[in-house]
């Protein structure tokens, strides 16, 4: 799947520098479809939205659920501090986005037989970039044809 282990973490690092410069919400909205969400389903506490509640349950627990597992083992091995808790879904997103990176990169490499081209159109755009690394959950969510097609790419 893997072009190279070196290209691969080049984007990772890529993807963590996007993901930590920058600072802003892109929906805040969908933090707290999410991330509030799997807070809570860990540490019992938090905000939820209205959606949330058992009397509506209008949202599938299975997005959140990935955020959750990670809560959880920080939980678990004490590691849980505000910082890691604060970051951990933006290095998520960076890990998916930069293996989505390597499944284009891979995708231009057949098509066009020259992957650099679609590396370089696919880390062009900034807003692309910063956006893509934070919290477009609802995208996630209800997108599934774009999911689909980044699993046939894969």
């Amino acid at each position: 799947m893997f072009s190279s282990k070196g290209n691969f973490l080049e984007i990772v690092v890529f993807r963590l520098c996007c993901c930590f410069f920058s600072n802003t919400w892109f929906v805040p909205d969908e933090y707290f479809q999410s991330v509030e969400v799997a807070y809570h389903m860990v540490y019992g506490k938090g905000h939820l939205a209205w959606e949330w509640l058992p009397e509506w349950a209008l949202r599938s627990p299975l997005h959140p659920l990935i955020y959750a597992l990670f809560f959880w083992l920080l939980k678990l091995f004490s590691l849980d501090f505000a910082f890691i808790i604060r970051w951990i879904p933006n290095i998520i997103h960076a890990f998916l986005f930069a293996i989505a990176d390597i499944c284009f990169i891979n995708w231009a490499k057949n098509i066009v037989g020259y992957s650099q081209n679609g590396l370089i159109h696919q880390r062009g755009p900034y807003v692309a970039n910063t956006k893509i690394a934070q919290y477009v959950d609802e995208r996630l969510q209800k997108d599934s044809d774009n999911t689909i097609y980044v699993l046939q790419l894969m």
